[in-house]
């Protein structure tokens, strides 16, 4: 069932399909603008909320394991990189359908 994939999704997708990974993203969000260490600002936080915005999910196969890793917006370091049994069947599909629609 497993596929390599990458898609990119707007926030409303993730809250309406994925609002585990949806929160996760905002927390993620608030700990680097919170940081004194990372560039994110609190303004950019802010818009986050307001605004909504973009990641990319990618399925990827690490050869021992699978993963999830997401990157937010146009930022190169991804947010989020969790093993694939963290999510359900469901919400796998959701995404592996999602890439083979070609939608957004």
């Amino acid at each position: 069932m497993l596929k390599e994939v990458d898609v990119r999704v707007a926030s409303e997708w993730l809250q309406q399909n994925m609002e585990d990974l949806y929160d996760t993203i905002i927390d993620k969000a608030e700990e680097f603008a919170s940081s004194d260490t990372n560039t994110f600002t609190q303004q950019e936080l802010e818009e986050m909320k307001n605004n909504g915005f973009e990641a990319n999910i990618c399925l990827s196969d690490y050869g021992s394991h699978w993963a999830v890793i997401v990157y937010v917006n146009e930022d190169t370091s991804a947010w989020i990189h969790e093993d694939i049994r963290n999510y359900t069947e469901e919400e796998l599909k959701k995404i592996i359908k999602l890439a083979e629609e070609g939608a957004k």
